[in-house]
């Protein structure tokens, strides 16, 4: 029977990272994306703060930059060493935006066919702006 001795290894050791993403007014970042990256600034893990602002994440041993986005806007960032589970505790974000309004605009193709018609829509043609509708009428297909 082999007895090892000194302190045991550990391999492939999987650690949490746990904190809180607050507004300078003390309310919760919910939505955020908490990004682990590499030293050679590849992501490995990522989540979404929940609506009281918190994140958990489970990665494994090593250094890393924890880059904090909102809307595509890095917000926070923070270098840590992994080499147990850690709490960041709250971390307050140097700014954020909220939208009151998002508008998606989608137009129609210049051409729809249909089973027994073809429509042209003059408003998404180039020649819409420029001339009437005779001239839009002649680079129209049968």
């Amino acid at each position: 029977m082999d007895v090892f001795l000194g302190n045991p290894i550990i391999i492939n050791a999987q650690f949490t990272i746990t904190g809180k993403l607050m507004k300078k007014t003390n309310t919760p970042i919910k939505m955020a994306e908490i990004i682990v990256l590499t030293n050679e600034n590849k992501a490995i893990a990522s989540q979404l703060t929940n609506e009281q602002g918190e994140f958990k994440i489970t990665i494994a041993q090593g250094n890393y930059n924890i880059q904090i986005k909102q809307l595509g806007i890095t917000i926070a960032e923070k270098n840590i060493q992994v080499d147990e589970n850690i709490n960041l505790g709250i971390l307050y974000a140097d700014e954020t935006k909220e939208l009151e309004e998002i508008a998606i605009i989608s137009s129609k193709k210049i051409i729809e066919r249909k089973v027994d018609k073809v429509i042209f829509n003059v408003q998404n043609s180039a020649r819409a702006s420029s001339g009437d509708a005779l001239e839009a009428l002649k680079v129209t297909r049968e």
